[in-house]
């Protein structure tokens, strides 16, 4: 199976469903640590957001980017 019949399954599941792919997806993210250059790229964001809220959620991207998720160690 390729990505596309994945994405064809995944519109035809009911709306529930499909929110549970998309927070699947949201984590396959933090499970690896991040490159250098993404690192990079988020801790810009965050010196340069006003918005403290913003500025916290994107410090535990970070951190989760940094050390990854050892879960499947």
């Amino acid at each position: 199976m390729n990505a596309a019949a994945i994405i064809d399954e995944i519109k035809h599941l009911p709306p529930a469903e499909q929110k549970q792919v998309v927070e699947f997806a949201r984590t396959l993210e933090t499970r690896h640590p991040w490159s250098g250059q993404k690192l990079t790229e988020y801790e810009k964001k965050m010196v340069e957001t006003n918005d403290p809220v913003e500025a916290q959620r994107l410090k535990e991207q970070i951190i989760a980017g940094f050390y990854g998720d050892d879960s499947d160690a």
